[in-house]
């Protein structure tokens, strides 16, 4: 669903959508042990908000960075 969802936004120009889309991709990628791939997404992710000066929205940081990421910190 992320992969229709990257090539869809990207597809359309869409970098708010594509940027979310990796964030909940890197979620989904560390509750199958891909925590570097995870890192690496999430920050693609941030790069993209920054690109369009958009701050990550809070439900977005609750529902996945919170939840998976910010534990991935601490075993990398």
């Amino acid at each position: 669903m992320c992969r229709e969802a990257i090539a869809i936004a990207d597809e359309l120009g869409d970098r708010l959508v594509l940027s979310y889309a990796l964030g909940i991709l890197a979620g989904a990628q560390v509750t199958h042990d891909h925590e570097v791939r995870a890192a690496r997404l999430w920050g693609a992710m941030h790069g993209l908000l920054d690109s369009i000066a958009s701050p990550l929205q809070e439900c977005i940081k609750m529902l996945v960075g919170d939840r998976y990421i910010e534990p991935t910190w601490g075993r990398l």
